[in-house]
């Protein structure tokens, strides 16, 4: 089992190159990471092939915009994935901590058949919780 991790991204590499070292700095390791690039101008692309050889790299000419990049990595990775894998998307400015990955491993093996998502924190002020999330309960 892998976690495919899918980042989309545009010119804001400090926040990218933070994001990309909170991953790379994890516990556990069982996860590749994709990034697609909508055409950046700061030499975000540059910095994440020389800094982190390891991150498939794909790119956009500046039209895919959050959800055609999105498309663009999910699509990548349902091309290579296994059935029993997972697909983890993030924006580029979430900083995650050391035990992210195991965690949402734990997660998912103890609650099959679910969405799994993360809170939302302020940028300026990572301990304030602006959300939550929802339970939904189909059934």
């Amino acid at each position: 089992m892998i976690i495919f991790i899918v980042i989309p991204v545009y010119n804001r590499i400090l926040i990218t190159r933070d994001c990309l070292i909170s991953l790379f700095e994890q516990n556990d390791r069982n996860f590749c990471v994709i990034v697609v690039d909508d055409g950046s101008t700061d030499g975000t692309s540059e910095m994440i092939s020389s800094e982190f050889p390891e991150v498939v790299l794909l790119h956009g000419d500046g039209d895919l915009w959050w959800t055609g990049a999105m498309n663009k990595g999910i699509g990548y990775a349902l091309g290579i994935c296994d059935p029993d894998d997972y697909i983890l998307v993030l924006n580029d400015d979430l900083v995650v901590p050391k035990d992210y990955i195991a965690t949402l491993i734990k997660l998912a093996k103890n609650f099959p058949d679910t969405l799994i998502g993360s809170v939302i924190a302020d940028i300026n002020d990572r301990e304030k919780i602006l959300s939550g999330g929802i339970k939904v309960n189909w059934k």
